[in-house]
């Protein structure tokens, strides 16, 4: 069928246009599988910090402080698992269309970003200082190796934030054209 006899089909562009149902916003496929990214990998930070805890802790001795380094690090560690859940689930339901709009999403992004990149800056300056120190040069590395790695996903959450935040109209009116959104209950007049 050439072009023409589908275009004969509409009286004007405008209405072949609205038509058409919204597409799901492909940028915004991007935001949602970095969030399911950064959600499988933040477990895997967690572990790796509590090894790392443990392996200083040990070179530390069984003294005081070093249960108090593994038990802050324990519960830094969970925290971390916990945020890292939150950005799975926050992934999962964006591409599924359950999540209701995109703006919380994006604006927590940025702002995990921010404090992702401090932390980026704090790791790479203590990887320095524990190099520089030499009896644990291996717990050096791995501490620069998690600045660089947080500072990738600082840089990726960062993206995703602005990439939220500029398809939440385009993500709500495909959740519209779908039928994903929830219609106002009609109230009942009861007359008992």
């Amino acid at each position: 069928m050439s072009e023409r006899a589908l275009d004969d089909d509409y009286d004007t562009d405008d209405e072949r246009i609205e038509s058409d149902p919204p597409q799901y916003p492909k940028m915004l496929r991007v935001a949602a599988y970095i969030w399911i990214t950064i959600g499988i990998l933040l477990p895997v930070f967690a572990i790796i910090e509590m090894v790392a805890l443990f392996v200083v802790a040990q070179n530390n001795g069984a003294g005081d402080q070093a249960y108090t380094q593994l038990g802050s690090g324990s519960c830094r560690s969970l925290i971390v698992l916990l945020v890292g859940l939150v950005f799975l689930n926050v992934g999962r339901t964006t591409l599924s269309g359950k999540a209701k709009d995109t703006m919380g999403n994006g604006v927590g992004s940025l702002i995990l970003a921010s404090i992702g990149g401090v932390v980026c800056v704090a790791l790479i300056l203590a990887s320095l200082v524990i190099i520089n120190d030499g009896r644990v040069a291996v717990l050096g590395m791995i501490a620069l190796g998690l600045g660089a790695l947080n500072s990738i996903m600082a840089i990726a959450l960062f993206a995703a934030g602005v990439i939220a935040i500029v398809n939440q109209v385009p993500y709500k009116e495909w959740r519209k054209g779908a039928g994903l959104t929830k219609k106002a209950k009609p109230k009942r007049d009861d007359d008992a």
